[in-house]
């Protein structure tokens, strides 16, 4: 029981030092692997310059409106603004069907349509302002969705840094015993 107490009362007060120590970046040191050279080796020779930006998506989606319905263009558009709002730092190149009706951009069934963009690489945790705008846009029956890479890479960093003080706390309670 004492022991128990004095285990959860070091990592309590241990805890607000934690915050800095966790790793949740990774980076080589020293010479860059093989790999990393051989890629780009290999992309000099083809001519493949390194990517600054990434695709991302948003997906608006309505039940029972159409692309063809007012209601349903306001909607988008407004999405659509908005993103371009964000400036180029978080958006560029962004395409909606109402900018450019092409019949890719829409579903079969014409309930919904996407606004394609690019996203800055160096920016991509910028990509939680275009959820934002997601969840302000998501009423009246109107369901919104966003995917990319830049949505991977923020969701899955998320999702990693959790795990990790998750393990890392776990850990650390295991070493104090």
């Amino acid at each position: 029981g004492v022991w128990v107490l004095a285990i959860v009362l070091a990592a309590f007060v241990a805890s607000p030092w934690l915050g800095d120590a966790l790793v949740t970046e990774a980076e080589f040191t020293g010479n860059p692997p093989e790999s990393m050279e051989a890629m780009t080796l290999m992309n000099d020779r083809l001519g493949i310059e390194e990517a600054t930006t990434m695709d991302e998506l948003i997906i608006v989606r309505h039940e029972s409106l159409t692309v063809d319905d007012p209601a349903f263009a306001a909607q988008v558009n407004a999405i659509y603004a908005d993103v371009v709002a964000l400036g180029p730092e978080v958006a560029t190149e962004a395409v909606s069907y109402y900018i450019y009706p092409l019949p890719q951009l829409v579903s079969a069934d014409k309930h919904s349509t996407m606004i394609s963009f690019q996203m800055p690489i160096d920016n991509y945790e910028r990509v939680t302002e275009v959820y934002a705008l997601g969840d302000k846009y998501a009423t009246d029956g109107f369901q919104v969705y966003h995917t990319g890479n830049a949505a991977f890479m923020e969701d899955n960093m998320a999702l990693s840094e959790s795990t990790m003080a998750t393990g890392e706390a776990v850990g650390i309670g295991v070493a104090l015993v």
